[in-house]
């Protein structure tokens, strides 16, 4: 390493040239780099939707669920599988253990779906296999509205297709968008006329839509076909179905056949405005803020050609967020680098500064171009490693800049103050930077959600740390060579700077004097004030359990969307749903807080399914965006607002929940009860009853549901099948009219040129003939003619299961409840768990975990524990090597342990609960960052000791020698965390302050934690590792030196 610093500096131009085009390249990344606000996460998840129009859901249990989670089972790195069999289908979520490969998952997935196709019902759709991943989540929805249905269906259509070019979509996704169909729609009177078999219809269309190849003539080689397929509307009626010597009955004869679309099975509004939209997902690793704009760009040229009554709305737009939260945490980089710069030069002159603040863009562009050549983005938690890193970068050129400036006072040349700093201080700067990235490097293998979101922090700093090495030690002192100039000409102040250097404590100023007579105070009762140290950490650990605000997950971050989830138990038609789902969104839009502090007020009613709860009564949500969070109240308040103003409706449960800002999906209270065996299922729900009415009676919880099946009315059709077979009448028979007289009965398909997709042909009843009293009236042909159906066929009210619910084969109940503003999830928990042990009615058979945010937890939890440990033995390893001593490693280590005391007061005075993800990657940064300051001065403690120094003078000399270093590089750390620590931040664009801004929401608990700790250790090192050097080498020395005379 010395042959390296002596050839760059010697080949100084080449080592300019080399900064320089490192420089430029970071510049040109910096431009070019994809900006987003969240990273992208691959959740180790497959969704699996398969669909079986009119199938129930016990069916859909037995006959899809059941035979596909049995193909599932075997696929290689399977953790869970969770079911819920619906109504005309199912949904499977398949969860995979961290790390695997989904990609690989997925084809094992869908080869499975390949093998248990011949298992499934016949008509079955094809299962569909998707992957979860942050980035296909909707980037920007486009309304579009003021026109008639078939207007904006053809709008949307036109739009996604021009938006779905652009290579940086993904997908336009349509909502609210109704399938075509093609309608036959024949009167029951025409048919008993006629006596027409609904089978015969059926095969008449069926064979009159081919194409036919009629092979090639031998003699030409032209090729011949029959075309047959249908095409048009007059193509159907012009079918016959039934004919005579005198004439030909036909489709055209006896029905009326127009196009139509399938009955709508959700209608989304804006405002309360029925609307189409549009929701466009951009591809992984495209820049959001440039997609954003591109797709708008597209929509309004479409526009201008468009009829001017079309009214075009943008909502949940993610770009400006992205731009506010990237402008705030640029803002709070340069508010630190200020910081620093400023307390660099109170201590040091402005050229040296400068020197440390080169150190600052070299190093991030560094790590940046790491981060581009990995395929990363630009997100909120790069840039906050960057705001954490800009501290901890400058350490390494303090250090040298610093013991250069103390050579030029002492009378050497700049050249050579550089070159003897460079080489004096590498050895300890390489042991404090390895030991640094050694402790981010087992935070690399977080598995989860969690560390796929977090991963991002160990890969920046670890980047951007390895660039500030090159910049303290080739690149900073290769400049100062050529601009370097001493601090001071003060003879005074020389004096002092050489008696540092010298040891010679009788020549310091006040500062340093007032600290050395401290420190000879506290060393003449070293293990007092050791004990006084350890005594302070257990009653801040003890005052933290009394008065602290106890553990949460993550962070509450203030959200800029909510969620209003409307429940009501009954048989509602969709058109129902609807009508109280808008009275719901016009009670919001008509108050204050839906006119002064909400932007869009987007409801969807029906088809929905809640995958992470099961429940199976929701009839809609509407989805609220918040203005601007500077120009409105918290969200905790406008919610409570709109509870109590939503509170007035009758006969439907409201949940208010606003937007996750962690990796947790879902309620974060998820309780699910199961048995060990089918037969037990009924204690099952039993207990599930008396676990609702606790928990809705719970201080703390809200929104309490579960997936127990609500009581709604079926229609169950018995058909007496000896008597129907005395007619010679089929059950599909029965079927086919019942069918008519509902939904509608699809008897084939076609690909008309009105139609991007295949089209189905659907028989039917006119609409007044749709009715529920009209089904006694049904007749059917029959060998003894036309013969009403309730002669062999009874229709009765039954109990309607909405869905079954599974979890790994087992059935079971899920209860959900949301957690109330000043609560934390871990204590419910906890109280719900004492409950649950405490309570007698409990049985035995029934068995509950706890999923969502409290699985999340335990995960994290358990995974920073050990990495934890793991940097730990690693920083050991690194000191033990550096100095071959394992009493001075412990005396360093001890400084980890000891940091937790000033992580507990940062959180007692800032208010803030114990976060087990931030808190606990903070004191895994603590670990490696404090041993920082111990290691340059225990290596300048035992420089002294060679030169044959008592231990408590070496010890005193050290502290004394390193104390300005260890300041200031502590100093500059926290002071570069402060901002982000204080919620504070400094618009130098639009000259603005605010303070608690979301973005500095996120990173609180782990700025405080660093802080805290680093800013206690800093005192540790100045006055504790003395303590403990004195301690354990004083009575070691001394049995040396009695040893030798005895001798």
């Amino acid at each position: 390493m010395e042959s390296v610093i002596r050839t760059c500096m010697v080949k100084d131009r080449a080592t300019l040239l080399a900064l320089f085009i490192i420089l430029f390249i970071g510049v040109s990344v910096y431009t070019a780099i994809p900006l987003e606000q969240n990273p992208d996460v691959e959740i180790p998840t497959l969704s699996v939707y398969v669909g079986l129009y009119g199938i129930s859901p016990e069916d859909s249990a037995r006959l899809l669920v059941k035979p596909l989670t049995n193909k599932f089972r075997s696929v290689e790195g399977l953790k869970k599988i969770k079911a819920s069999a619906v109504e005309n289908g199912a949904y499977i979520v398949l969860e995979f253990v961290s790390g695997y490969d989904i990609p690989t998952a997925s084809n094992d997935v869908r080869a499975k779906v390949d093998e248990s196709m011949s298992e499934l019902p016949e008509d079955v759709d094809r299962p569909i296999v998707q992957e979860i991943n942050v980035s296909l989540f909707p980037i920007l929805n486009i309304s579009l509205s003021g026109l008639d249905e078939r207007s904006l269906i053809n709008i949307a259509s036109d739009l996604q297709d021009l938006i779905e070019n652009s290579p940086n979509v993904l997908e336009a996704k349509i909502s609210g968008e109704r399938e075509n169909s093609l309608e036959i729609i024949i009167d029951p009177k025409i048919l008993y006329t006629y006596s027409l078999n609904i089978e015969d219809l059926k095969n008449s269309i069926i064979q009159n839509n081919l194409l036919i190849t009629a092979g090639n003539f031998l003699d030409k080689g032209y090729t011949v076909k029959i075309p047959g397929n249908i095409i048009t509307i007059s193509d159907i009626e012009k079918i016959p179905i039934r004919s005579s010597s005198h004439e030909v009955l036909t489709f055209g004869d006896i029905a009326t056949i127009k196009r139509s679309y399938k009955d709508a099975t959700s209608i989304a509004k804006i405002n309360n405005d029925r609307s189409m939209v549009i929701e466009v997902s951009k591809r992984s690793g495209k820049n959001m803020i440039d997609t954003i704009e591109e797709v708008r760009e597209i929509v309004d040229e479409y526009r201008k050609n468009a009829l001017p009554t079309l009214k075009v709305d943008y909502f949940f737009d993610q770009s400006q967020v992205v731009k506010d939260t990237l402008l705030d945490l640029e803002n709070n980089i340069l508010f630190a680098i200020l910081l620093v710069m400023m307390i660099l030069m109170k201590f040091i002159n402005i050229r040296s500064a400068s020197l440390v603040a080169i150190s600052i863009p070299g190093s991030f562009l560094f790590g940046l171009i790491t981060v581009y050549l990995l395929g990363y983005t630009l997100n909120i938690v790069v840039l906050f490693s960057l705001i954490m890193a800009v501290g901890m970068l400058v350490d390494a050129s303090i250090v040298v800049i610093e013991a250069a400036d103390r050579f030029m006072i002492s009378g050497l040349s700049a050249r050579e103050s550089y070159l003897r700093a460079s080489l004096f201080a590498y050895k300890p700067i390489i042991s404090s930077t390895l030991t640094t990235l050694a402790v981010f490097m087992p935070l690399l293998f977080w598995p989860g959600v969690a560390g796929e979101f977090m991963k991002y922090l160990p890969i920046t700093l670890i980047a951007t740390l390895s660039g500030s090495l090159l910049m303290s030690l080739i690149f900073a002192p290769t400049i100062g060579a050529i601009i370097g100039k001493p601090s001071t000409t003060d003879p005074k102040k020389i004096i002092q700077s050489k008696a540092i250097i010298e040891g010679n404590v009788n020549e310091l100023n006040n500062f340093y004097n007032g600290y050395k007579c401290l420190l000879e105070k506290i060393l003449k009762r070293p293990k007092l004030f050791v004990v006084s140290i350890f005594g302070l950490l257990f009653l801040c650990i003890f005052l933290y359990s009394i008065l602290g605000k106890g553990v949460e997950f993550f962070p509450k971050v203030e959200p800029d969307v909510a969620v209003v989830t409307v429940r009501s138990q009954g048989n509602y038609s969709l058109y129902q749903k609807d009508e109280m789902i808008s009275r719901l969104s016009q009670l919001i839009l008509d108050n204050d807080v839906g006119k002064n502090e909400l932007q869009v007020v987007y409801h969807r009613s029906g088809g929905h399914v809640d995958l992470s709860n099961f429940t199976d009564d929701i009839i809609g949500n509407i989805q609220i965006e918040f203005a601007n969070w500077k120009t409105r109240r918290k969200a905790t308040t406008i919610l409570s607002e709109i509870r109590q103003i939503l509170s007035q409706e009758k006969g439907v449960v409201v949940e208010v929940q606003e937007e996750s800002g962690g990796p947790s999906s879902g309620k974060p209270i998820q309780l699910v009860l199961f048995a060990d065996s089918p037969e037990n299922f009924h204690h099952v729900v039993d207990v599930s009853s008396s676990v609702v009415e606790y928990m809705s009676t719970l201080e703390g919880l809200i929104n309490v549901s579960d997936s127990r099946s609500t009581p709604e009315i079926q229609w169950s059709v018995e058909v007496d099948k000896p008597l129907a077979s005395i007619y010679d009448v089929k059950l599909s028979d029965i079927s086919n009219h019942i069918q008519l007289l509902t939904s509608g009965l699809i008897i084939s398909q076609f690909n008309p040129d009105y139609s991007k997709e295949e089209v189905d042909i659907v028989l039917r009843y006119p609409e007044k003939e749709r009715l529920m009293k009209a089904f006694n009236t049904l007749q059917v042909n029959t060998n003894q003619g036309q013969v009403s159906i309730d002669k062999f066929v009874t229709i009765k009210p039954d109990f309607k299961v909405k869905q079954v619910n599974e979890f790994d084969t087992k059935q079971i109940i899920i209860i959900t409840a949301d957690i109330a503003p000043g609560y934390l999830t871990n204590n419910k928990i906890l109280e719900i768990k004492d409950w649950i042990y405490n309570n007698d009615e409990w049985s035995n058979l029934v068995s509950f975990y706890f999923a969502g945010e409290s699985e999340d937890q335990e995960e994290a939890q358990s995974f920073l524990s050990g990495a934890f440990l793991s940097a730990i033995m690693l920083v050991i390893f690194i000191l033990v090597s550096q100095f071959n001593s394992f009493l001075q490693t412990i005396i360093i280590i001890s400084s980890i342990f000891l940091s937790v005391t000033g992580v507990m007061l940062g959180l007692l005075i800032t208010d803030q609960a114990f976060g087990i993800v931030m808190c606990g990657v903070g004191n895994i940064i603590l670990s490696g960052t404090v041993v920082n300051s111990n290691i340059l001065l225990i290596e300048q403690y035992n420089s002294f000791i060679q030169n044959q120094k008592s231990v408590v003078e070496a010890a005193i000399l050290a502290s004394i020698t390193r104390l300005k270093a260890i300041l200031l590089t502590s100093m500059t750390t926290v002071l570069g965390l402060t901002p982000m620590a204080i919620g504070l931040n400094i618009d130098f664009v639009n000259f603005e302050i605010t303070y608690g801004a979301p973005s500095t929401q996120y990173w609180k608990q782990l700025a405080t934690t660093v802080a805290g700790g680093l800013t206690f250790c800093t005192i540790l090192t100045l006055f504790l590792t003395p303590s403990l050097l004195v301690i354990f080498f004083d009575r070691k020395r001394n049995n040396r030196v009695v040893d030798n005379k005895k001798a």
